[in-house]
């Protein structure tokens, strides 16, 4: 045992040496990189608040050049619903509805998108053998979400 031990101390005491090493090149590999960190040429770039929870509602404001909403429909509350396809997020005004955006899930990909403003808005997600219609309509200006499956 004394034998074994004896083997195993040099060895543990060179993985420390060279983890020691290793810690101090990395905090000097750190300080060279010194206060410019932050500056405006490096600085990340950040991205808009996205909502995430579902049914959260969020001001949208729609293109002023699109002509079909009229001036004072022209900013549309945001409300996202997840469905199994995708998710889309739905603007009301009144009893008409806006598909100001949708996302198709993982593997599933959008085709034939009716934004409105109309009654019922929807898009199609489809993948390999299952297609689900995610549609839209808002009741007292909210959305609520009409998903079928097509076979």
């Amino acid at each position: 045992m004394v034998a074994t031990l004896r083997r195993l101390l040099p060895s543990l005491l060179a993985w420390c040496a060279g983890a020691a090493v290793a810690l101090m090149v990395g905090q000097y590999a750190l300080s060279l990189v010194g206060d410019d960190a932050g500056d405006a040429a490096t600085a990340p770039i950040t991205l808009p608040h996205i909502p995430v929870a579902a049914g959260s509602p969020t001001p949208v404001a729609s293109s002023p050049g699109q002509g079909r909403i009229p001036h004072s429909q022209s900013t549309y509350v945001g409300q996202t619903l997840s469905g199994h396809g995708g998710t889309i997020v739905v603007g009301c005004s009144d009893k008409l509805a806006y598909l100001l955006s949708w996302s198709p899930a993982q593997g599933f990909h959008a085709e034939h998108a009716r934004r409105g403003p109309a009654e019922r808005v929807s898009v199609r997600f489809e993948e390999a053998g299952r297609e689900y219609t995610a549609a839209a309509r808002c009741v007292d200006g909210i959305a609520q979400l009409l998903e079928q499956q097509e076979h």
